[in-house]
């Protein structure tokens, strides 16, 4: 038998009549509805639930847990227009004295409920919130077309979002987290809906209606993994950033370098890259403008600190040296100088970046000469862990000089 649809409930009680049990509900609209198999209590002719639900498909409906059908108590009317049987006129009384009219009387007394001011797109039927689709209650093609509507918007929001957390020069910090929050609900949503898309599906199908429903249920079982994926390669950057702050890793340290005629001419930058590095070089490059090179001693940290601060040194026509272990986003600020000097101890570790920033750093690897070799090797490499370049291999590749 097909599956009637299901009203939202506001009450379901129990009311007993004649030693039986009579399980009743109320919608919003305050109808009264009766379960149908109490209902053969007194009227035993009555069709199977199959040819009534064909009969009277508008006024037979789920209310329960239960798959049994509830009938609309509007329709008691029709049924018993012809009835001489007197339990179920007692029944029809009872009823009308016990439970209609007490609801009628109700719902007269009650003060009109306000109006709710819905957003345009509620009123059009695409609601955001994700367990709404997930119910399966909607049409296959409302499904997939508030699926796949919401879910771009939600990743070209939290793409945008995530394109302010690259201005350094001033405080990201909320924006990365209203970036990395919002890629997460669009994952989710993707999630409900794919199980909105399958429950939908399985609805219409019971019913009969299961045609219709493949195109959609494919939209959702493809369209769906599609845009989580892409919002969670977007994720990584940002809970990068996000686990960084949380850590409590702030900005690099920087060191003025004096020389021996008592100008500074070198900063020493130390420590992990972290929140607000790049503002800190900007401040120290403007007390010390005759500066000429930056000295880095880093194992890396956070990339679009390191892209920041990178942007800085070309600004300026640094120079760049290394003389420990520069790795990750350390290495961005290292192939940024105008000449670049590797001491015979260090090494370049190139790699260990997430997918999503992996290709901006190539970019700029490229923009600054860097070998394709180290390019591919930044690319391919997907762990935590860089694969450290020693100086002999980068200067031989022309990526550095050697330092004296």
């Amino acid at each position: 038998m097909p599956r009637p649809p299901r009203i939202d409930v506001v009450r379901l009680w129990t009311q007993r009549h004649a030693h039986h049990d009579l399980h009743l509900a109320e919608d919003g609209q305050g109808r009264i509805w009766l379960r149908l198999r109490d209902l053969r209590h007194w009227m035993t002719g009555l069709p199977p639930d199959a040819e009534m639900l064909r009969r009277l498909p508008a006024q037979l409906a789920l209310a329960d847990a239960s798959r049994e059908p509830y009938i609309d108590t509007d329709a008691l009317a029709l049924l018993t227009r012809k009835v001489q049987n007197p339990a179920t006129l007692k029944l029809l009384a009872w009823l009308e004295a016990n439970v209609l009219h007490p609801s009628r009387r109700r719902s007269a007394a009650a003060p009109p409920a306000p109006r709710a001011v819905l957003p345009p797109w509620w009123a059009a039927g695409i609601d955001p919130r994700w367990w709404f689709i997930a119910q399966g209650r909607w049409s296959p093609w409302r499904t997939a077309f508030t699926g796949l509507l919401i879910g771009l918007a939600g990743l070209l929001v939290s793409r945008m979002l995530a394109l302010q957390t690259w201005v350094v020069e001033g405080s990201y910090g909320l924006w990365l987290w209203l970036a990395a929050l919002t890629g997460l609900w669009c994952t989710v949503w993707c999630g409900a809906w794919v199980i909105g898309s399958v429950r939908s599906a399985s609805r219409h199908a019971e019913a009969g209606d299961g045609r219709t429903a493949w195109t959609p249920l494919l939209l959702g079982l493809g369209g769906a993994p599609v845009l989580a994926l892409a919002a969670v390669l977007g994720l990584g950057g940002l809970l990068q950033a996000g686990w960084s702050a949380v850590r409590g890793e702030g900005a690099a340290s920087i060191t003025p370098l004096t020389d021996a005629d008592g100008q500074v001419r070198a900063l020493r930058i130390s420590g992990t890259l972290g929140m607000g590095s790049t503002q800190a070089l900007r401040a120290a490059l403007a007390a010390h403008p005759q500066v000429q090179r930056l000295e880095i001693h880093s194992p890396g940290g956070l990339v679009t600190e390191g892209h920041g601060m990178a942007q800085l040194a070309l600004q300026r026509a640094l120079n760049t040296e290394a003389r420990v272990a520069c790795e990750a986003a350390c290495t961005l600020v290292f192939v940024a100088g105008d000449k670049r000097l590797l001491a015979r101890e260090a090494s370049l570790g190139f790699g260990g970046l997430m997918p999503s920033l992996a290709p901006v750093v190539a970019d700029f690897y490229r923009q600054r000469g860097v070998p394709e070799d180290f390019v591919q090797q930044a690319l391919g490499r997907r762990s935590w862990q860089p694969v450290a370049t020693p100086a002999s291999t980068a200067v031989a590749a022309g990526l550095a000089q050697a330092a004296p």
